[in-house]
């Protein structure tokens, strides 16, 4: 938990993206979104998710620890008993069933598509999307501010997890909440929709101020509307193969059976299977849930033994759940439809979402509106799963109903294997390298480049780049050096000049930057730049200061005389 990571990309620049955020708000709020890395660029936290609305796990551990790993490995950790605890929560309220609420829970938490997702820990924090639809309905019943206003709370925390999830949850609270219009019309007057305006407002107020600033870095940064437009294509669900997707889960028991579905672009992106026992639930609850339902009502008969105010929305429920998964599975498709997993020329809808809702030009990748697709699959599977116990002898025997729900989760369980996961090793507070410590006893300020460089031309290895960015939270002094999916225009020529060195001309332009440290990596030097760096004249501008036994070394830059 504290010396050990995913994998080395992604996860490290979000574990010093969260560090970063406590430093900030421990430090000098007002500098949130001007992380120390890409220098001299502003605003580049903007370039990845902020990540603020895990700060209340995250925080209080990263700053008693001081090991931003076991913080964010716990961040990860609590998003899978989290998402059980509110889908449990928002299911046992409606229907007051503890067994098929258990099973929502448990799929919803544990099902493939979220475990894809573990080196994307911004993606996994899915727990407050139940506690919205939930106190949404309630508030639909009952009218009252406190619940409203819990709406809106955690649909600021969900958005402030990940934008991503936070327009999965606007569009999941937009499926059930069209669901009441549907069938209880009554419960929507003017007074409720003037009411959630409000609540939205309110909502906006919050998040506004943030989106302008990924608004200004969309504008500024390198990926241009055609790259993202490519970006989404590739990143675009297939819709059949890509929701029977296992590669990438060695250990899965599906492994050799689907393992003709398989997608050639952006495969740890769509790897979407929920299991085919809780596909067969979930079909199983949408038809005895639409055979059995109360024709005065609309409503399902008694089977669920929910109070009297909350059973009637149940149906409104099961179709908002239905709508959900639907409106999610197409809008996962893409902007064009894939045959043979290649884009075709049909037009889909999601491709209106990127043209006219604010934002989504900047959603890359369309497949993860699969986590919206579960979340509608693990409600029907819970309502699959009451429909089955409450039919026939199994409804007045609880030791059957228990057998029958334990047998479920284990053979689910099966379904969802992955383990043992392999992890990567990362350096941690009490193995901070010595180039690093050095760095931390200097003043802050100090702008520093770490090389070399990897990668292709026009992009650096993003592996590399990672463990530059990660290597920041033990020293935080700005760093040329950066990584994001949507880096800024000024990186690309801070990259062709980094790269020269150490020529004069680079080292001189990049000085009149703000350069005045680099670090050199001599055991990772491509023979080539190494014979340059041992050849380095004592007249140039660069001049070393330290050098350490685990082969890096340290150069001061003089000043530019421009």
């Amino acid at each position: 938990m504290s010396t050990h990571l995913v994998e080395l990309g992604d996860s490290r620049l979000n574990t010093y993206l969260q560090a970063w955020v406590t430093h900030a708000l421990t430090t000098n709020p007002a500098q949130l979104f001007n992380t120390n890395m890409y220098y001299p660029t502003k605003n580049t936290l903007a370039g990845s998710e902020n990540l603020l609305g895990n700060q209340w796990l995250f925080a209080p551990v990263y700053l008693i620890s001081g090991n931003p790993v076991l913080a964010t490995n716990l961040v990860i950790l609590a998003s899978f008993f989290l998402s059980a605890l509110t889908m449990y929560l928002l299911v046992r309220t409606i229907t007051q069933e503890p067994m098929g609420a258990g099973m929502a829970g448990f799929v919803y938490a544990f099902a493939l598509p979220r475990v894809a997702q573990m080196d994307h820990m911004q993606l996994l924090s899915m727990q407050w999307i139940p506690l919205i639809v939930l106190f949404l309905y309630l508030f639909a019943l009952r009218r009252r501010t406190s619940e409203l206003m819990a709406v809106c709370g955690f649909l600021t925390l969900q958005i402030l997890c990940s934008l991503y999830l936070g327009y999965l949850a606007v569009l999941v609270a937009g499926c059930y909440l069209a669901a009441v219009v549907l069938i209880r019309r009554e419960l929507i007057t003017n007074r409720n929709i003037r009411s959630l305006v409000l609540g939205a407002l309110l909502t906006a107020i919050v998040i506004v101020p943030i989106g302008v600033n990924y608004e200004r870095w969309g504008k500024s940064a390198l990926l241009t509307p055609s790259l993202l437009r490519g970006w989404a294509i590739a990143g675009s669900a297939d819709p059949w193969s890509s929701y029977l997707e296992v590669t990438g889960f060695p250990h899965n028991i599906y492994q050799r059976l689907l393992e003709r579905y398989h997608s050639e672009e952006l495969v740890s992106e769509k790897r979407l299977f929920m299991g085919f026992i809780p596909m067969t639930l979930a079909l199983v609850g949408v038809l005895c849930v639409w055979f059995h339902r109360h024709r005065s009502q609309g409503v399902p008969d008694k089977p669920y033994h929910a109070t009297v105010e909350l059973s009637s929305l149940s149906f409104p429920f099961i179709i908002g759940s239905i709508l959900t998964s639907t409106c999610a599975y197409v809008f996962s498709l893409g902007p064009y439809l894939r045959i043979h997993d290649r884009p075709s020329h049909l037009r889909l809808p999601y491709g209106l979402l990127q043209r006219f809702v604010p934002g989504m030009g900047s959603f890359r990748v369309p497949a993860r509106f699969g986590l919206a697709v579960l979340f509608g699959v693990a409600v029907l599977a819970g309502f699959g799963f009451m429909s089955l116990v409450n039919a026939g002898f199994l409804r007045k025997r609880l030791i059957f109903r228990t057998a029958l729900f334990l047998t479920l989760l284990v053979a689910i369980s099966f379904e969802f294997k992955t383990t043992p996961m392999e992890l990567a090793p990362v350096m941690g507070p009490k193995q901070v390298f010595p180039e690093y410590q050095w760095l931390k006893a200097q003043s802050q300020g100090l702008v520093t480049l770490e090389l070399p460089i990897s990668g292709s031309p026009e992009q650096a290895d993003p592996f590399e780049e990672a463990g530059y960015v990660y290597a920041s939270v033990y020293h935080w002094q700005p760093l040329m050096n950066g990584y994001t999916g949507n880096p800024p225009q000024v990186f690309s020529r801070t990259l062709h000049l980094a790269r020269q060195m150490p020529d004069a001309a680079a080292v001189e332009a990049l000085a009149g930057l703000g350069l005045r440290c680099v670090i050199v990596h001599f055991d990772r030097l491509p023979p080539a730049e190494l014979r340059l760096w041992l050849g380095l004249s004592s007249s140039t501008a660069l001049h070393e200061v330290a050098h350490f036994e685990d082969g890096a070394a340290i150069y001061a830059v003089a000043r530019s005389s421009h």
